[in-house]
């Protein structure tokens, strides 16, 4: 995991809204954490994101605020990686 971060708003936005959200935290966190520019780079991410059910479930069990909650992300790879890939500038 390299970022995390919160889906705007209070409500599930949908999934298309918190897939556009995950895809633009992820691609302009990535230089930060990699220290090379994700267009660059021979590493990709994938990103993992909440669905409305499973928001839902939180909701019902959390009473901290929807925006407290983040979707983790995650450093997709060609081959096993030991370690981390920060500051990998790879």
């Amino acid at each position: 995991m390299f970022a995390r971060f919160p889906v705007p708003g209070d409500d599930f936005p949908g999934d298309n809204a918190v897939t556009a959200s995950a895809a633009s935290g992820c691609g302009s966190l990535f230089a930060d954490f990699s220290s090379l520019e994700y267009r660059l780079s021979s590493v990709d991410f994938a990103d993992l994101t909440p669905t409305e059910r499973g928001q839902a479930e939180v909701d019902d069990l959390n009473t901290s605020s929807a925006r407290d909650r983040a979707p983790p992300h995650r450093p997709g790879r060609a081959g096993p990686v030991r370690g981390t890939l920060a500051g990998a500038a790879r």
